[in-house]
Parts: C-alpha cells; structure tokens; sequence
C-alpha cells in the first residue's frame, strides 16, 4: 500500500502498526495523523476510524495497534493515557485508562498482544535528563495483563533499551540495544540485543527455552552510526537540536554500541 495515491491524496503520514481483518482489508495506524485507515485487498482506501481529540471515539496519538481477538482492534494511545477497543463494525466499545495503577515501577513503554487476548506490557526504568549527556539502560519489566489493562503482573525482568539523556531529552540510542516483547497463545517472547537470542517464556514466567536468530550482533561503522543519527526525528525545540546531533554522534565509539 502506498504511502500516497496517484492523485496525492496521503494514504498515511508515519505507520505504526497494521493487521489484515478476515474480510482481507488492511487497517494501518497513522500517528501523525491521529487515525486508523482501512484499505481493501487492492489497497484502495475504505475509510477512517477515529480522529484526533479527547473525546468519545478520539486518540490524541496512536501509538500502536494490535488485534487482540478475532476483528477486534485494539490501539494504545500513549499521550492520552488511554486504550480503545473497537469492533467489526469499527464502532468504539471500550475506552479506559491504561495501564491503570499498576503498582510497576517504570513507564509504559510496548504493548503486544495474541488474538486470544493474552497482552504484555515492557516498563522501563524513568530516568531523568541532565545537561551532559550520558548512556542509560537499566532494567525492564514484562508485566502480564487482561486486555482491559488489569490483573498486573511482573513476569520477569529484563535489560532494557539504551538511551541518551542529554538537555531535557531522553532519546533512544542510535543503533543501540533494544528491547522488544512479543506474545502468542501460550508463550511469551523476549529479546533485548544483547545476543542474538530470543527467550521463551509460559505465560506464568517460567523460561521455557532460547532459541538463536539467523544474525549476528556487530558494532557498526561511523557511517552507519552517522546516518542513524541523521534519520532521528528532531526534537520540539529546533535550535537545540544541532548540538544534541553532535552529543549522540560523540556516543558512537562507545563499545557497547550494537545493531539489532
């Protein structure tokens, strides 16, 4: 699907999540537009769901979207702390606070979820910026939930994504090591870039096995390093964005630097 039609009509601005429904259609979510599309099997726009805003059937930013049962989509909004629920017939069911108090140390991070409404949720420890820069990581929670966001529970524990903290900016280290979750019906899925591994675990916590991934870990070149960079969305304050660059550009011989 691409990003705009013949005529230039903006299919989506920044795709953050799709699914396909049963009927074949392919809902994307647009964060910069604060909007789900929904586009047939030909890729042929068939409507929108939801807009920007606080209210009823509103996201003030889309930042993921899962199918947690059968036609039932799911989408976090992380600025407005919320999460909406619609169904097959993109009509707005549920709209509540998530997570709620989850009594987690940590900010919300990832959200995943399986068709059978099994979801976990990846914390990570809050960190505070200050005026020289530096690299943190420290320590994630998998917490497993219901799919209204209730029945917290810390399944385990994990490194977490590097960051930067530099001038009021906390920023995702280029090219660092990330944590991402990922679940199924029955098991639960953990990788952090520390090695090319991924970690089963059941649903209750216990590790199950770990299995290698076709790719290996290597610390990448100034050029790579640079263009990353470079592709980072500036932060709201312009002006101080050329010297951040050249902060995180000074991380790239770090030796803990790896690509995923």
């Amino acid at each position: 699907i691409p990003g705009t039609g013949p005529s230039g009509r903006i299919h989506f601005e920044i795709a953050v999540g799709a699914t396909i429904l049963s009927n074949g259609n392919v809902v994307v979510a647009d964060r910069r537009a604060s909007t789900l599309r929904v586009f047939d099997r030909k890729g042929q726009p068939v409507k929108e769901i939801g807009r920007r805003g606080s209210g009823p059937g509103e996201f003030q930013r889309v930042d993921w979207l899962g199918q947690c049962g059968p036609d039932s989509l799911f989408v976090w909004d992380r600025v407005g702390q919320r999460l909406s629920v619609i169904d097959s017939a993109s009509r707005f069911v549920y709209q509540g606070r998530f997570p709620g108090e989850t009594g987690v140390r940590g900010t919300p991070m990832l959200l995943s979820c399986s068709r059978n409404g099994a979801m976990v949720l990846l914390t990570m420890a809050p960190i505070r910026a200050t005026s020289s820069a530096f690299l943190e990581r420290g320590q994630s929670n998998v917490v497993r939930m219901d799919s209204r966001g209730a029945s917290l529970r810390v399944v385990t524990s994990v490194s977490g994504s590097e960051r930067v903290a530099v001038d009021d900016a906390i920023l995702p280290r280029p090219l660092g090591r990330t944590t991402t979750v990922g679940v199924s019906r029955d098991r639960l899925y953990v990788g952090t870039g520390d090695e090319p591994v991924v970690s089963a675990y059941a649903l209750d916590g216990k590790l199950i096995s770990r299995f290698r991934v076709g790719v290996q870990n290597r610390k990448p070149t100034r050029q790579e390093h640079d263009r990353a960079v470079d592709r980072m969305p500036p932060i709201a304050v312009p002006a101080l964005w050329g010297p951040i660059r050249e902060r995180l550009r000074r991380q790239r011989d770090r030796k803990s630097t790896r690509l995923n």
